[in-house]
């Protein structure tokens, strides 16, 4: 699980922003982002809506997502629906979740996710 700190981001509910967003830091998205997102660690809470693609190391997607995700590790929990494809090296995806898209897993499983 991600931990959110003070190196974190947080777009909070009832926040709509239009944007890409580029982050050396992690991103907690609680509201709505309708842009690309680019960061270390990025965490969908359930209830929130990205509309875009996202790019990161780490994703926890517990919110929904229309758009193509290029991650080191993915994880996708039961409230999840996912509208595009998965591109990674390690995936998770929990029973209840909803995935509409392509999967592609490339790199060595016995590899960390970020090597």
């Amino acid at each position: 699980m991600i931990n959110v700190d003070d190196s974190f981001t947080v777009l909070g509910t009832n926040v709509t922003f239009e944007a890409n967003i580029k982050s050396k830091s992690g991103i907690s998205i609680i509201g709505t982002l309708q842009g690309d997102v680019d960061a270390t660690e990025i965490s969908a809470s359930a209830g929130s809506h990205v509309q875009g693609d996202i790019k990161a190391l780490i994703a926890e997607l517990h919110g929904s997502v229309t758009g193509n995700i290029h991650a080191g590790l993915v994880r996708v929990f039961p409230t999840a629906v996912i509208d595009g494809d998965i591109h990674c090296a390690r995936l998770s995806v929990l029973p209840g979740s909803v995935l509409n898209g392509k999967i592609i897993i490339k790199g060595d499983p016995k590899e960390p996710a970020f090597a």
